[in-house]
């Protein structure tokens, strides 16, 4: 499992980031949003060897189709 500091660092470097809306968790107010996870975030910390072996199906262009999904609570910031 990964560190939260690090989900937060992969979460900072989404694409095409949207707001999907606003909802409710433990009755607190949040937004949700969704954006894309390219190569760079998902190779974020990873070896060499890993990001090379990422370029196979992917290409290093940085277009891995990894959605990623985040809520920050209604207010935050």
């Amino acid at each position: 499992m990964n560190a939260p500091q690090h989900l937060l660092r992969q979460a900072a470097l989404a694409q095409k980031v949207t707001e999907v809306g606003k909802e409710k968790a433990n009755g607190v107010p949040r937004v949700h949003y969704r954006g894309t996870l390219g190569r760079d975030a998902l190779t974020l910390r990873a070896a060499s060897d890993f990001r090379t072996k990422l370029d196979q199906p992917f290409g290093p262009t940085n277009n891995a189709p990894i959605t990623a999904h985040v809520w920050v609570e209604a207010g935050a910031g």
